[in-house]
């Protein structure tokens, strides 16, 4: 089943704008492994809509 959520999109924008020339130390850093550009992404769409699949390991296979 498909549950629709609501979206904020000005949240969104919010974050991008605050978090873009820095990391925001509430997220794990990635930079030893490529880099931080998925991850930000992620944090921005989270940043929308506060709901992110959370899991105790990382995967190039899992994206949000």
């Amino acid at each position: 089943m498909l549950i629709q959520l609501p979206y904020d999109r000005a949240g969104a924008v919010k974050y991008a704008e605050t978090w873009a020339l820095k990391r925001n130390p509430g997220f794990p850093n990635f930079d030893g492994m490529g880099g931080d550009c998925t991850n930000f992404a992620s944090q921005c769409v989270y940043a929308g809509c506060k709901v992110m699949n959370f899991t105790k390991t990382w995967s190039c296979q899992e994206w949000f």
